[in-house]
């Protein structure tokens, strides 16, 4: 009577690891990856802009992928203002970059 018992609820208790395994291996290889974020709204984009640029503190912008094979590039560096959509973020790394404000996609402030 036992090992009629024991068969169903081994197959279970497998069935149970096996989809335990893969979802927490699954999200640990997410947390691996870099990081992707959602889109900022513009009027948060804005607003963390001005802060940068007024307080002259160091940001890291996430930009959007000019093609879909391409992935999201990130810069950090120092962000100055050219034109009411056009930025210029120097880099520590003696590299500028010129950003159009659509291009942002998040902005950490450091």
């Amino acid at each position: 009577m036992q090992n009629y018992y024991q068969k169903p609820i081994q197959r279970v208790s497998t069935e149970f690891k096996e989809r335990f395994d893969d979802f927490f291996l699954a999200n640990a290889r997410k947390t691996d990856a870099p990081v992707s974020s959602l889109a900022m709204p513009d009027f948060q984009k804005q607003l963390f802009i001005d802060k940068a640029i007024a307080n002259n503190s160091p940001i890291t912008i996430e930009m959007i992928p000019f093609n879909v094979s391409e992935s999201t590039s990130f810069a950090t560096g120092q962000l100055s203002k050219i034109s009411k959509s056009r930025f210029l973020l120097k880099s520590s790394k003696s590299v500028s970059f010129f950003i159009d404000f659509n291009q942002i996609k998040f902005i950490t402030l450091k």
